[in-house]
Formats: C-alpha cells, sequence, structure tokens
C-alpha cells in the first residue's frame, strides 16, 4: 500500500501497537482532526480494528463500537468513505500555518479529485455531470 499524504503514510498491516499511530493522522504543525468520532470513523475505513482505534485515540471499546453502530461506518458507500478522507486532508492543508509548494500541490490534487468524485455522485443520481458552475 503506498498512499504519498504524509498523514496517511502508515500501512496498518504492519503496525504493531496502535498507541503510536496517533502520528497516522497528524501534521507537520501538530493540527489533529479535533472530533475523536470523526477521526475514528477515518481510522476504521483505513483498516484499523475497532480495539486498535479504541487504544489510539484513548477511547473505551464499547464507545468506539457504539459509534461504529450508530453511525454505520461498515454500511458507508465507498465514495463517501473518501470523500470524508479527502475533506479531512484538505481541511488540514488549508488550516496549515506554513504551506510549501507541496501543500499547495496536494491542495491542488485534493481540488480536482473532490470535484471528479462530485462528477460520478451527480451522474449516478440521474442529475447533469456538468456541474462546474457549483465550484
Amino acid at each position: 500500500m503506498r498512499v504519498d499524504a504524509p498523514w496517511h503514510n502508515v500501512d496498518s498491516r504492519k503496525i504493531s501497537s496502535p498507541l503510536v499511530n496517533v502520528a497516522v493522522m497528524k501534521m507537520t504543525n501538530s493540527i489533529l482532526i479535533s472530533d475523536p468520532r470523526r477521526q475514528a470513523a477515518l481510522l476504521y475505513w483505513q483498516g484499523f480494528s475497532v480495539r486498535q482505534i479504541a487504544e489510539t485515540l484513548t477511547q473505551k471499546i464499547p464507545t468506539v463500537q457504539s459509534w461504529k453502530t450508530r453511525d454505520a461506518w461498515e454500511n458507508a458507500a465507498p465514495i463517501s468513505r473518501v470523500e470524508s478522507s479527502l475533506e479531512a486532508r484538505l481541511i488540514q492543508l488549508t488550516v496549515k500555518d506554513v504551506k510549501g509548494n507541496a501543500d499547495y500541490k496536494e491542495m491542488e490534487a485534493l481540488g480536482r479529485l473532490m470535484e471528479r468524485l462530485a462528477r460520478v455522485t451527480a451522474a449516478s443520481g440521474g442529475q447533469s455531470p456538468n456541474i462546474l458552475e457549483f465550484y
């Protein structure tokens, strides 16, 4: 598995201790996604188990299991999972204090991906795939 985003460059199958993995979602200036429930969903969609997520976020296992059930993480469409991950990363980059060229390039690429996903969503919903007027 190869992912170029700095906060998402860890293969969850090779991780032995989830307590070390809080860095998975950190940016270079230490901004974290502040909502543990959303962070948990993003970790789940990356392949982490409920137990690993609970340990990583210092939450109780039943709490994370409850979030998983109530928010129907398993039932989320793959495109919704990707949209959530893209949005989280784009927000992290946007609020970053000092941005380099690589950050701007990544933001541009994420924006193009979000636009492409919006086209797919619109086309699958019977709407016109020409949604550029909304951007």
